[in-house]
């Protein structure tokens, strides 16, 4: 699942990697406990969008 933050505050998250997080900025994961975490800190599914065979 694609999370994107739309909060405005900016923080770190150290685990599983060191991230600074401000607004707009995207992560990935199938973690559904990371998952969870994210949305509590403000992060929002994005929903992905359908490419061409022809971009690959």
């Amino acid at each position: 699942m694609k999370l994107r933050y739309e909060g405005t505050k900016r923080f770190l998250i150290l685990y599983p990697e060191n991230h600074l997080i401000e607004d707009g900025y995207e992560i990935e994961t199938t973690d559904e406990k990371f998952i969870k975490d994210l949305k509590e800190l403000d992060f929002k599914e994005v929903k992905a969008k359908k490419t061409k065979e022809s971009d690959k």
